[in-house]
């Protein structure tokens, strides 16, 4: 499983935020398929299935500040 978490704080006309997901980094794969691949040049293909996976996205930090020029 991952972890995500958001944190916000507003002062009257000012705003700032962090977020961040996959704390824990967790490794994983997202998505895993079953079909014919050879990714060699020069080499004949193979009609052999192989597993292939996509990753997961890693860890990531995001920041944002935001002012309020009118409005409530």
């Amino acid at each position: 499983f991952t972890i995500d978490a958001n944190a916000t704080f507003a002062w009257s006309h000012y705003q700032v935020g962090v977020s961040a997901t996959n704390l824990l980094d967790t490794r994983y794969r997202l998505g895993e398929y079953n079909y014919a691949a050879n990714f060699q040049q020069g080499v004949p293909p193979s009609y052999v299935p192989s597993r292939l996976f996509t990753a997961g996205p890693p860890r990531a930090v995001f920041a944002d500040f935001t002012v309020n020029f009118g409005g409530a």
